[in-house]
């Protein structure tokens, strides 16, 4: 009678463990199934280049018939002189805007200047008091309060425009 017991308690002991043995050697293929797939894919399609946009902008000042030379956008302007101010944009952006930043720290921003010469944005500018004004291409649109300070053919007289 103790065989008998003995006989079938190894046979529920195979029923039990069957179940548990076969899903490990599931588990096993396919985590070996899957670490083949991992380390032998490769990439079907060139990774695609990311390029931003630029935006540069010319810079031609003239005091009467004599061109001015600035150095990074930056100019030294006379007091009392009327310069006139040229600006061209071009880039990738199909637009975008200058910042000018008068010797007293004033900020005044341009309306939109599209790509080319023949969109070629140009104002006339006085100082009373002379110093270095610097100009900033920015692409994009400018949000500051949605108004352009400087429009085409405007004169500016330390930074109040005088239409």
């Amino acid at each position: 009678m103790n065989f008998m017991m003995q006989a079938k308690a190894e046979g529920n002991l195979t029923k039990i463990l069957l179940p548990s043995v076969l899903s490990i050697l599931l588990c096993l293929v396919l985590l070996c199934g899957m670490t083949w797939a991992w380390f032998t894919s490769t990439q079907s399609a060139p990774a695609a280049t990311i390029m931003s946009a630029t935006y540069n902008i010319d810079i031609v000042a003239k005091n009467g018939e004599t061109e001015l030379s600035g150095q990074n956008g930056t100019y030294t302007l006379m007091a009392g002189v009327e310069y006139t101010v040229t600006l061209t944009a071009s880039g990738t952006a199909k637009t975008g805007y200058c910042k000018m930043t008068l010797p007293n720290g004033t900020s005044l921003f341009t309306d939109q200047i599209g790509i080319g010469e023949e969109n070629a944005f140009s104002f006339k500018l006085m100082l009373e008091a002379g110093g270095e004004v610097r100009f900033s291409p920015q692409w994009g649109t400018c949000t500051q309060d949605d108004i352009a300070d400087i429009k085409r053919d405007n004169t500016i007289v330390n930074g109040s425009i005088q239409k």
